[in-house]
């Protein structure tokens, strides 16, 4: 009889073991995407997230996975089908002419990588992402020479004489990310200083 129980125990005991390591390796293969949207250093609520799967997606505005707005803590998290793969954030707050549009397009990947986390409860990772104000911008360049843009120091794009060179998102409030040149010689951006969230503004270097 002893014997019985002594096994029906063992059993017992082992069962338990088993469930246990099942629900926590489930626990551990599932993925949460967890964000936290900042201006200037602020949670921002109310900004509209999109999450895509390439850069390419996300450059080109299409085939978003999943998408939702920030809470007032500036957090927002993604539970459903998440895989552990790399994604990309696209965040807009159009009303305040916000978003993180400048960093995709200079590659500044901080504030566009998204890397998923356990969603285990110890696991308390958040990827943290700063939007900044941005306007679409026309530059005319009429110059009469071809120019190079410098992008946070590296060489990023060419204007040919009397081309019209187009920003989907400038960063206004912060112009100094981005220099013009002819050879080693600085074009003046300082004009540059203000635009609108809904309308192209152009501007003219000479």
């Amino acid at each position: 009889m002893k014997t019985k129980q002594l096994l029906l125990l063992i059993c017992l005991i082992f069962s338990f073991v088993f469930v246990s390591c099942s629900s926590e390796e489930e626990i551990i293969d599932s993925y949460k995407l967890a964000i936290k949207v900042t201006h200037q250093g602020q949670p921002l609520e109310n900004a509209s997230v999109r999450i895509y799967e390439s850069i390419k997606d996300l450059r080109n505005k299409e085939n978003h996975l999943f998408e939702g707005n920030t809470d007032k803590n500036g957090f927002i998290e993604f539970k459903e089908n998440i895989n552990p793969d790399l994604y990309f954030a696209d965040i807009t707050k159009p009303e305040e002419c916000l978003s993180n549009r400048f960093s995709v397009n200079a590659i500044k990947f901080e504030n566009y990588q998204v890397v998923p986390t356990s969603i285990h409860p110890s696991d308390h990772f958040i990827e943290e992402l700063e939007v900044e104000k941005t306007i679409p911008l026309k530059l005319n360049n009429k110059t009469g020479l071809g120019l190079l843009i410098y992008t946070y120091g590296e060489s990023t794009d060419f204007i040919e004489k009397d081309e019209i060179f187009f920003y989907d998102a400038f960063p206004i409030n912060t112009p100094e990310k981005v220099e013009i040149k002819f050879l080693d010689n600085n074009i003046s951006i300082d004009h540059i200083t203000q635009g609108s969230c809904d309308e192209i503004t152009t501007y003219e270097l000479r």
